[in-house]
């Protein structure tokens, strides 16, 4: 049992060095059996998950007498994904298919420490290279060969105080997570009831103080189509598929500081991108600059019609729907000659189309802003890992 350097980050008042151990000093298997309780599982991105209740007197063809117990506590892991992360500390007591591996800490460890730490790269590559079996798909980790494996850990209250932090940060990202779904989900919803559906005139949900019926307009009306290729060399942005940000008609980096002299189709601000390649993947942008859109996209340039409403509208299940009737098979594309002579309902009045508009505008806008929140917590997460741990 050697010395250790202590970690590059560390909490004040800790200064004991860090120690070798294998993981066998630090857990024992457990290996009761049961057939009642909760039924829990192994995932590799949320760790351990309780999925159902099974009682005493519950039947099924699937006998589960021989599960193993699992309790609060206990690290629970697939031995066969080991090496992609799948393991985890359990906050229930319940019941775990056979095929799993339960472990309950020995005294002086605690068992969230180690969940953090077995999700660090260098333990996954060490899982990896201990996992037996001719492939990937027959890797396997068993006990006898994990609780040989070496570790580095501090005493149990630096332990205690480094879980707690993980724990804080993991609390974070799901609460971003849960509003970024939710987030999601309400534009989802709203692309449904704030359009017409087909053979109506009005939406389901609908702003105060507009009453009339939606126009009828061919899409060609709305918009026309801009085809002029542009030659100019260097000195202005190009846009690619890889730039967006698929969904929320946003870019993902600074398209300024690549270098590129591709030709493609001008664009000026207020003209709106749409990517026709595989129009499942919902690439589009309303640009505020002028540029070159390189690659399948069309350049659509409004007509009297509000921009941020034709955004939404290139959103919409009715829009969806006629864009994905594309040709080819292994690399779609959108119909122009049936996109352009496709009807929509559209507000007669431009404020409603505007107020349509920013809604969807403000939603992409939350979305965007939660993805980099996870983004952030994800990133200080992982550089934690790295920096306060041996």
């Amino acid at each position: 049992m050697s010395e250790i350097n202590s970690p590059a980050i560390r909490f004040a008042g800790f200064t004991d060095g860090w120690k070798e151990r294998s993981i066998g000093e630090c857990f024992t298997e457990r290996n009761e059996r049961s057939g009642f309780g909760d039924l829990i599982s192994v995932t590799m991105n949320s760790g351990v998950i309780k999925t159902e209740h099974l009682g005493r007197h519950d039947t099924s063809s699937d006998d589960k007498s021989n599960y193993k117990n699992v309790e609060v506590g206990d690290i629970a892991y697939n031995s066969m994904r080991m090496w992609q992360g799948a393991s985890g500390h359990s906050q229930y007591s319940g019941i775990l298919s056979p095929a799993y591996t339960v472990i309950t800490p020995q005294e002086g460890f605690h068992s969230p420490f180690f969940a953090y730490l077995f999700k660090r790269p260098s333990m996954i590559q060490q899982f990896q290279i201990n996992s037996q079996g001719l492939t990937s798909d027959t890797w396997n980790l068993r006990w006898p060969t994990l609780r040989s494996i070496g570790v580095i850990v501090p005493a149990f209250k630096e332990q205690q105080r480094l879980s707690e932090l993980f724990a804080v940060i993991d609390q974070l990202i799901t609460l971003h997570q849960r509003e970024h779904d939710k987030t999601v989900n309400i534009k989802k919803a709203l692309l449904e009831k704030m359009f017409p559906k087909d053979g109506e005139d009005k939406p389901a949900i609908r702003f105060a103080g507009f009453t009339g019926a939606w126009e009828q307009r061919e899409f060609a009306e709305l918009v026309s189509r801009v085809s002029t290729m542009s030659d100019r060399k260097y000195d202005m942005p190009r846009v690619e598929y890889e730039d967006i940000i698929s969904g929320q008609g946003l870019l993902n980096k600074n398209i300024y500081e690549k270098q590129s002299n591709k030709r493609g189709v001008h664009f000026e601000p207020g003209d709106i991108l749409f990517g026709k390649l595989r129009p499942y993947l919902q690439n589009w942008l309303a640009p505020d600059f002028t540029g070159i859109a390189v690659g399948d996209w069309w350049v659509l340039k409004p007509q009297g019609v509000n921009t941020e409403f034709i955004c939404a509208l290139l959103q919409s299940p009715q829009y969806q729907r006629v864009s994905n009737l594309s040709t080819g098979t292994k690399m779609p594309r959108s119909d122009w000659s049936v996109v352009a002579r496709t009807t929509f309902a559209v507000p007669s009045q431009i404020c409603e189309q505007a107020q349509i508009g920013k809604t969807f505008t403000n939603l992409d806008r939350l979305i965007t802003l939660h993805n980099r929140e996870l983004t952030k917590l994800q990133n200080i997460k992982k550089a934690l890992l790295e920096k306060m741990f041996v």
